[in-house]
């Protein structure tokens, strides 16, 4: 791959998930869910696998969100 090639090539991929206030990173064919700058998901094989777990949130998921909510609130003041 050339120089020019190189920068063609989209390393970090962000697709907002419609309905949520959710991100899907996909970096070097792994794919992850972010809430603002916070990742709140492990890293998944594949975008679907972190959308179908972001649309069916887990009690660690909800966990994680109001300590996001908690960190941002606390900045604020």
């Amino acid at each position: 791959m050339n120089k020019e090639e190189s920068k063609n090539t989209e390393l970090i991929q962000r697709d907002k998930l419609e309905g949520t206030p959710f991100t899907i990173i996909t970096l070097e064919n792994e794919s992850f869910g972010t809430l603002g700058e916070y990742r709140v998901t492990e890293k998944m094989k594949n975008k679907k696998e972190v959308e179908k777990y972001l649309k069916e949130p887990k009690w660690d998921t909800i966990a994680t969100i109001v300590s996001i909510l908690i960190t941002e609130n606390n900045k604020q003041k």
